[in-house]
């Protein structure tokens, strides 16, 4: 009965934070949380493996892009993996209400940056290096602790501190999604197995089929990403508020 909604969340989660860069994860965990009905860990499990299937598909399709940047991709996918690290274990031992209250928040803020658009800064001539690994560890924790992906965060940083144009960074935070959410899956998989092993597999099909299909769609989608951003940035914000008003 909740197979075609979970496979439409999925889908739609997948086509719009494919096109925006972050994973979907945004989308996902305040639906399937605030509409299905799905604890917040749950939600955050279940957006963990969308967005993992999601940057599989985009890393496969960008494998020259990730292959000719390894050198300075890899030491920056370390410090994502300690952050991932970091977010996956604080989960596990959060109250519920902590847990939704920090994401509400946490979605308010990345509305009123998204609504903001700052000018892009010109890339120095000595990148920054320091401060695009501490990014790629918030992007981790965050990553880990709310099951989003992180590409809000590794995105602009590389396009600013790195010096990337903005689609090939876009592009390249799937590399990082990647590493952040199968570090997640790990740890929750093994502090919270009793518990996931009552989930339904057929829900999780529904899940990995939708992303797919939604990742797939993206890939060949037109629609601007203006109007996708503005569009994006009211609809988290108005999920913010909701699920603050409910944790409260």
């Amino acid at each position: 009965m909740e197979l075609i909604p979970i496979f439409a969340l999925g889908f739609l989660a997948s086509y719009f934070g494919s096109l925006l860069g972050l994973g979907g994860g945004f989308i996902l965990v305040p639906a399937l949380h605030l509409l299905i009905g799905l604890s917040m860990r749950d939600a955050i499990f279940f957006s963990l493996v969308s967005i993992l299937c999601i940057s599989l598909i985009h890393n496969t399709r960008n494998r020259s892009l990730i292959r000719s940047n390894r050198q300075l991709l890899i030491p920056m996918a370390i410090f994502a993996v300690l952050g991932s690290l970091g977010g996956a274990y604080s989960q596990v031992f959060l109250k519920t209400q902590v847990l939704e209250l920090s994401f509400g928040l946490l979605l308010v803020l990345v509305a009123v940056y998204l609504l903001s658009k700052p000018e892009p800064k010109i890339s120095p001539k000595e990148k920054p290096l320091l401060l695009a690994n501490f990014v790629q560890v918030v992007a981790g924790f965050l990553s880990g602790l709310f099951g989003i992906g992180g590409g809000i965060l590794t995105v602009p940083a590389l396009n600013r501190l790195i010096g990337y144009p903005l689609q090939e960074s876009a592009r390249i935070s799937f590399f990082f999604i990647f590493v952040s959410s199968s570090v997640a899956l790990a740890v929750l998989v093994r502090a919270r197995r009793e518990e996931l092993e009552l989930i339904p597999p057929l829900l999780l099909a529904a899940l990995v089929i939708g992303s797919l299909t939604g990742a797939g769609f993206a890939m060949r989608s037109k629609i601007s990403s203006e109007f996708l951003r503005k569009l994006f940035s009211i609809t988290l914000l108005g999920v913010g508020l909701l699920q603050i008003w409910k944790t409260l």
